[in-house]
């Protein structure tokens, strides 16, 4: 039943969050088709304020980078806010009362829920990363089809990286999937915490609740990263002020990733706990 509760949202979300994702990456191309041609533009005149025009294809270049940014933005709470969507829609309204009596228990229709949104989540991610990488790569490049000086940049970074903590490059993924997994668990937690505990507004309840655990939540990883730069530094709460070697900085970064991947560990399981509690025990249906 897991299977078909997952592929059945799965579906269902991606009639609405495809064209989302679509929407990104064509503005993401259209992007660097323009940055393209101003790249070129003013490198084949050898002057980037020369005239109004290369002075307007400035203008835009700026502009189109900013206009990336926002959409880059937008699809990734457009995204959030679809799956939570889904999840609210799907429980806690008038089609709740078809999703409760099919022959499935709680914890299955949390983990459907929880597996299709993550995995529209992650589609998000690898599309925000491809969006960024068209614009980067080949919207600055300035002559060819891609940028190979920004080429040659990310391979030193990652040499850096691989010579002086290799285990980054598995911990620190991890640590941003966890979060963002953890995210999306937060939201739902404060929807079911939110039509659980209020008969009216429940909705607003639910965002009140989303922004309270944030900032607790915030704090926590503030608290953890100022603990982290004790032991990795000097010794002082301001010790990551002081971090000049080379191996220092990356040795601190693995261990925040490393306690944000068991403080994102640890909330992924409250949330977990609270939603089925909530589900199982305190269901309120329109």
């Amino acid at each position: 039943m897991s299977g078909k509760l997952v592929k059945y949202d799965l579906l269902a979300l991606a009639r609405v969050l495809l064209p989302v994702q679509i929407g990104v990456l064509g503005v993401c191309i259209l992007v660097s088709i323009g940055l393209t041609i101003t790249m070129r533009t003013n490198y084949g005149s050898n002057s980037f304020y020369g005239s109004g025009a290369l002075d307007l294809l400035g203008s835009m270049s700026v502009l189109g980078v900013l206009l990336v940014c926002a959409v880059l933005l937008a699809g990734f709470f457009m995204t959030l806010f679809l799956v939570a969507r889904h999840f609210y829609l799907n429980i806690y309204s008038d089609e709740g009362y078809l999703t409760m009596t099919l022959p499935a228990t709680v914890n299955q229709h949390i983990i459907s829920k929880t597996v299709s949104g993550f995995i529209w989540v992650l589609i998000n991610g690898l599309v925000m990363l491809l969006g960024i990488g068209i614009v980067y790569f080949f919207g600055l490049a300035y002559e060819g089809l891609i940028n190979l000086d920004l080429v040659q940049s990310l391979e030193i970074s990652l040499s850096h990286i691989t010579r002086y903590s290799p285990l980054l490059l598995v911990v620190y993924p991890l640590a941003v999937s966890v979060g963002a997994l953890g995210q999306l668990l937060c939201v739902y937690a404060c929807l079911a915490g939110g039509c659980a505990w209020a008969k009216k507004h429940r909705v607003a309840l639910a965002v009140g609740l989303i922004f309270a655990v944030n900032i607790v939540t915030s704090i926590i990883g503030s608290v953890g990263d100022a603990a982290v730069a004790t032991f990795t530094g000097d010794g002082s709460m301001l010790s990551f002020l002081y971090l000049g070697s080379t191996t220092q900085l990356y040795d601190y970064y693995l261990a925040t990733s490393v306690v944000s991947l068991f403080i994102g560990g640890a909330l992924i399981v409250a949330y977990y706990a609270f939603m089925h509690h909530s589900l199982a025990n305190r269901l309120n249906l329109e």
